[in-house]
């Protein structure tokens, strides 16, 4: 954000996400419908319409599944496994195990075929945990995940060109599924008129309805506050066009 960090309004706040979308994405984004109906992602598009016919700025909203990398994950989970294994004495058990019941080269051979084989055992059952969302933030610190979803933020505010509206009055919704988290950007014009602490509520009022597992009903509050703020301070034009998509962006 070189040259633009000061114009850019950033809130970021943990979200207690309800609910487990380790289900892979097949055709279209099958993992969002645990969180949205295909009638609330419609919706969602629809209220940012008719707050857009108020302002002349504009309203983005995206989904993700996770901003963090997670393929580390199974050599990570693989690595505390064998570790407790050889803290728990299991490698002494097998020596003893095997020095008791043979005798010369396969008893000092035979441990060690056997931590080969429950290594690759613990790897495939980590492959099985990887995208377990429980298990990605237990193993992801939290410093991280919360710089890896204001980067993942950042890259969809330039990739929707919410930076690249007329009047620079474009204002992005955020949501990370995996760390549980929100943020809200917004675009030079609005951030020279709006404190920090009005995006507050936004984010707040996302987080709440998550929590009672109304993610869509949240998700269109949060966009018709944005819609009143951009109303006051932008309102609508002559020519009042369309400059950015209204659908709700599903991303993994």
């Amino acid at each position: 954000m070189a040259g633009r960090a000061a114009a850019v309004v950033l809130v970021v706040e943990e979200l207690q996400v309800v609910g487990n979308i380790d289900t892979q994405m097949t055709s279209q984004k099958n993992w969002i419908y645990k969180f949205l109906s295909q009638a609330e992602i419609e919706s969602v598009a629809q209220v940012v319409e008719l707050e857009e016919q108020k302002t002349s700025g504009e309203i983005v909203t995206v989904i993700v599944k996770n901003s963090s990398y997670v393929g580390h994950i199974p050599y990570v989970l693989t690595s505390l496994l064998l570790a407790s294994f050889l803290f728990l004495g299991g490698f002494e058990l097998l020596r003893y195990e095997f020095g008791l019941h043979f005798s010369s080269l396969f008893a000092i051979l035979g441990p060690y075929s056997v931590l080969l084989v429950l290594t690759a055992l613990f790897y495939v059952f980590s492959q099985r945990l990887k995208n377990s969302k429980c298990v990605q933030r237990l193993l992801i610190p939290r410093k991280d995940q919360r710089e890896q979803v204001e980067k993942r933020a950042f890259l969809e505010y330039y990739l929707n060109h919410v930076a690249k509206t007329e009047n620079k009055t474009g204002i992005l919704i955020f949501i990370s599924l995996m760390e549980q988290q929100t943020v809200v950007l917004a675009d030079e014009s609005i951030s020279k008129k709006l404190k920090n602490e009005v995006w507050s509520e936004i984010v707040e009022t996302i987080v709440l309805n998550i929590k009672n597992k109304k993610t869509a009903h949240g998700l269109i509050q949060a966009i018709r506050i944005c819609g009143n703020i951009l109303a006051q301070h932008f309102p609508a034009q002559a020519q009042n066009k369309n400059e950015l998509s209204n659908s709700l962006i599903i991303k993994e």
